[in-house]
């Protein structure tokens, strides 16, 4: 009985794995995040200026690689049963 249990439980969470590796994620999505990120990457550097002075270059240039990085990071787990790591889709 525990022995049936199981394999049905087992069954169940593959098919919900199942699902979430079929469920297409619209590109667009991928598209509209990275325009939103440089587009903030851009006027980042005009909202410091008048605050930061020299300082401003390398705060600027920790927080565009932080949120590239957040970038890459969800691009990754968009496909989270890929075999190989899947690159921006555009």
């Amino acid at each position: 009985m525990e022995l049936d249990r199981t394999l049905t439980r087992l069954c169940d969470a593959m098919g919900k794995c199942e699902r979430i590796k079929n469920t297409v994620f619209p590109a667009t999505y991928s598209l509209y995040t990275h325009f939103a990120v440089i587009f903030f990457i851009l006027l980042l550097p005009f909202a410091l200026i008048d605050s930061l002075g020299i300082v401003e270059v390398p705060l600027v240039a920790a927080i565009s690689a932080s949120f590239l990085l957040i970038e890459k990071m969800a691009i990754n787990l968009q496909d989270p049963f890929a075999r190989t790591s899947p690159q921006i889709r555009r």
